[in-house]
């Protein structure tokens, strides 16, 4: 139910712009998973390509037996099952996180669902061992348990923007293109309680300059991820609290890789690949994506090659911008088979977010204790500074 703001958004920015098709937002049928994704077996088809879900689903001779690589199979069966009985995803809990995510966030943070991690609440709550702790739940990952997420992808259909969500900022744009500074960032901002105006430092000119240009408002609405504010200065003397947030709210890291093809030949295989997103277990891949759009169509075609986040993401950010492509192609021929080598028109787009100069993260990730310490002291207006976006 909180996604339909993004579809009344998209009418009245679709009614600003008098509906004219250079801005139009317009929602297609997006497909979110196939049975002709891959797979992320570690086992390959005699060609030594990677199966599909649905061949992985029909013949056990793919499936691989995890419990083999267990320590104490019988023990993280039990933490798993320990863990589900403490999440306890029942049908009352998905309407109410279907039905109002905000509700159903403030009743999580008073059942103590934010206090612990899913490996935090395994070694700590119930005394399980590190090891048995982590081949359930990553002990390195200190995030909250949060059910929103499986919630979202038990969702019977999908949509997306047609010619891409990049279309949906575009929109704004006879709105603010005549009242927008480019090519500058904000580096620092001061408030001044006998005016109350706030004070914006910038350097369009002369990045190296002592004396910054400045302009001057009555509010300042900061639509910044915090990892980029923390980096201001100066800063006005907001209190610790929220000082604190912008400081330390951890950000994730993540990249994605698209590549160009002459065909969508990944539609034509002799296991079709039709939309979708599937899984391999290659590393630095994760996750590839198929176009939903126009299906069988002729023409050139590209596809989302590596969509990876997590620790896996802070080392491909490392790696350079042709060593990170030059691996996701070499996955894609893994995955489909030779066909990939001879389509690839060599045309890519690639970003880390973290490494984005306007980012530093993908995504605000808010470690145990973070979420309901810091979130409240967004939501004040402090030296007339209006924070709309931390993420």
């Amino acid at each position: 139910m909180d996604h339909r703001m993004v579809f009344q958004l998209a009418d009245v920015l679709n009614q600003q712009n008098g509906n004219d098709s250079d801005y139009a937002v317009n929602f297609i049928k997006w497909i979110q998973s196939s049975p002709g994704n891959p797979s992320s077996t570690s086992l390959r088809r005699p060609d030594g390509t990677i199966p599909s879900v649905a061949e992985v689903s029909a013949d056990p001779s793919y499936s691989v037996n995890a419990n083999a690589s267990y320590s104490n199979a019988t023990l993280v069966a039990e933490a798993s099952n320990a863990l589900e009985e403490w999440e306890d995803l029942d049908e009352a809990k998905i309407k109410e996180l279907a039905s109002n995510v905000f509700q159903a966030h403030k009743q999580a943070v008073a059942d103590g669902y934010f206090d612990f991690s899913e490996a935090g609440y395994l070694k700590y709550k119930l005394g399980y061992a590190n090891n048995i702790t982590d081949q359930v739940a990553d002990v390195s990952d200190q995030l909250p348990d949060w059910l929103y997420e499986s919630v979202y992808f038990m969702a019977s259909e999908w949509r997306t923007i047609d010619k891409g969500l990049s279309n949906l900022p575009r929109a704004f744009g006879p709105q603010v293109l005549n009242r927008t500074i480019f090519q500058t960032a904000i580096q620092g901002m001061t408030y001044d309680e006998s005016t109350e105006k706030v004070t914006v430092q910038h350097r369009s000119e002369n990045l190296f300059s002592v004396e910054p240009e400045t302009m001057e408002f009555d509010y300042a609405v900061v639509a910044i991820p915090f990892s980029r504010v923390r980096l201001w200065n100066p800063m006005p003397d907001y209190t610790s609290l929220l000082s604190r947030a912008i400081d330390r709210l951890n950000y994730s890291p993540s990249c994605k890789v698209a590549l160009h093809y002459e065909t969508r030949f990944w539609e034509h295989l002799e296991h079709p690949i039709l939309g979708g997103c599937g899984t391999v277990d290659i590393p630095g891949i994760r996750n590839v994506c198929y176009p939903s759009y126009q299906l069988n169509s002729t023409g050139p075609g590209v596809l989302l090659a590596s969509y990876e986040s997590g620790v896996p993401a802070r080392s491909l950010g490392a790696l350079t911008e042709e060593q990170h492509v030059a691996h996701v192609q070499r996955a894609m021929i893994e995955v489909h088979g030779k066909v990939a080598e001879e389509q690839y028109t060599g045309a890519y787009d690639r970003i880390c977010w973290e490494h984005n100069e306007f980012q530093a993260g993908a995504w605000a990730s808010p470690t145990v204790g973070q979420q309901q310490m810091y979130l409240p002291a967004y939501f004040h207006t402090e030296k007339h500074t209006v924070f709309g976006k931390f993420y």
